[in-house]
């Protein structure tokens, strides 16, 4: 392999959803990071069946405030608005590019995202913004200028339910250090399972102790937790309703009868933006966390 070094994290649960590493090799190449130049990436095998190990979550997550970031939650709706009709002018990445300003983003969730570069690109601010892609098209993107990569991963934390079957479902997560404050935020992106408010085929409740549980082991103490989404579950859902008891719902979308959602460890924000379609058949929502 060279100078190559692959990542297996096989983990196990204890305590509150906390996972093991047992195993584990890196990867120096920068795959699907190439700006910063840091590839750390993490994945945890849960062993057996990702519906299974429910462990109660306790308590409500921590603010730890000093943290300022303007965050971005879009589902793009990738086979249509990209694969029929070939982002229809940049739309998109025009929308982005344009309520980015004055205050530009500081992290961006994509859901149905097959390629983070070509949205990146769209936006016309692509050299700006660490970009990576994930598994089961989810996408994120961070501002370069401001902040640093420490880790990332990935986890599978549902599954589709058979009569609406797709595929499991992941969470995807990057460690970030502001460069001015030193803050650290806990960064993650959810695309939820179907159908909408089910829960899946693991239901609600479990795929939000899956959530917890991802950000349970990978959170360090003095990190706050901002957790954005197309969660394919509407507010009065079991999922919704589980994480609201341990993080704040600082805003909620209405396209679906309201799927798309921002949660965060802290529950002070400055503005709530439903930024519209974008040529999507979700609306994209923004909000400034300001603890």
């Amino acid at each position: 392999m060279g100078a190559m070094r692959k990542l297996l994290l096989v983990a196990q649960l204890v305590g509150f959803g906390h996972f093991h590493s047992v195993a584990a090799e890196a990867n120096d190449s920068g795959v699907n990071n190439t700006e910063s130049g840091v590839n750390n990436t993490e994945i945890a095998v849960l062993s057996g069946d990702v519906c299974a190990n429910q462990v109660p979550y306790h308590g409500r997550l921590a603010c730890r405030g000093g943290l300022r970031a303007k965050v971005l939650t879009f589902n793009l709706f990738w086979w249509n608005l990209f694969g029929l009709r070939n982002g229809d002018g940049q739309r998109a990445g025009r929308l982005i590019s344009r309520t980015g300003w004055p205050e530009p983003y500081d992290i961006m969730g994509f859901q149905e995202c097959d390629d983070i570069n070509k949205i990146m690109l769209d936006t016309g601010l692509s050299r700006q913004y660490g970009k990576i892609q994930g598994p089961h098209a989810l996408g994120l993107a961070y501002r370069l200028a401001s902040w640093e990569l420490l880790r990332q991963g990935h986890e599978d934390v549902a599954e589709d339910r058979k009569d609406q079957w797709y595929g499991t479902r992941a969470v995807m997560w990057v460690k970030l250090r502001n460069r001015a404050s030193g803050k650290i935020v806990f960064f993650l992106n959810h695309h939820g399972p179907l159908p909408v408010s089910s829960g899946g085929r693991c239901g609600g409740t479990t795929t939000a102790l899956q959530l917890l549980k991802v950000i349970n082991y990978y959170r360090e103490p003095n990190d706050d937790v901002v957790l954005v989404g197309d969660f394919n579950s509407v507010t009065h859902s079991a999922t919704i309703q589980h994480l609201s008891e341990h993080m704040h719902r600082v805003f909620s979308g209405r396209s679906h009868g309201g799927v798309d959602h921002i949660f965060a460890s802290c529950p002070s924000v400055v503005g709530r933006w439903n930024l519209g379609s974008g040529g999507s058949d979700h609306d994209a929502l923004s909000t400034i966390i300001d603890a």
